[in-house]
């Protein structure tokens, strides 16, 4: 039986955004996470236990260099984008920024997955390639773990049987700080009046 190539997607069906902004021009996504292998040799056991540590998410994004303002070194700079003044892009600016990708059918009419990468924290890239080439910024960083989702809006932050109250109502009453997980009383004695 041979494979058919169109079971498997290219990663061009990819949207890839940064805080909402659609980047246009980016040609390289490369999303991963820093791993840690760690061994435990316990006493009375021949082979040892191995376990591995997930410690945060990395993202390289690779976008071709635009004469015009850049969006995506705007959003790392906090700087507005749609903004036509001449921007100054610095090191002392930067800041975390959340990125995610889309991806669509085999026909581009719909979404079918996603990815997404929060804080993410990139350094200031600087122009790249050969004489002939076009020009390309590579823009690498760490950020938190990233989510892979099977279907748009089918995350949620975290499984139902782990919140006795739904979120929405909870952090409509709690301050931020101050964990959630009462459920709210269903007790028939009565309430106060003022």
């Amino acid at each position: 039986m041979a494979l058919e190539g169109r079971r498997f997607r290219r990663r061009k069906k990819e949207d890839v955004f940064v805080e909402g902004y659609f980047i246009d021009h980016a040609n390289i996504s490369t999303p991963d996470i820093n791993k840690t292998d760690e061994t435990f040799h316990l006493y009375g056991k021949d082979s040892p236990e191995t376990d591995v540590q997930h410690n945060f998410g990395t993202l390289t994004l690779g976008v071709l260099d635009k004469y015009t303002n850049n969006a995506i070194l705007d959003l790392i700079t906090a700087q507005d984008p749609a903004d036509t003044a001449p921007h100054r892009y610095q090191v002392d600016d930067l800041t975390s920024v959340h990125v995610w990708a889309n991806v669509k059918d085999t026909k581009n009419t719909k979404y079918v997955k996603s990815w997404f990468m929060g804080g993410w924290s990139p350094g200031l890239p600087m122009p790249s390639g050969n004489p002939e080439a076009k020009a390309e910024v590579q823009i690498a960083g760490n950020g938190h773990l990233p989510y892979e989702f099977p279907a748009p809006g089918r995350w949620r932050p975290a499984p139902p049987w782990r919140w006795a109250t739904p979120p929405s109502r909870c952090r409509a009453r709690a301050p931020r700080s101050t964990p959630c997980r009462s459920r709210p009383s269903t007790s028939s004695a009565p309430r106060r009046t003022r």
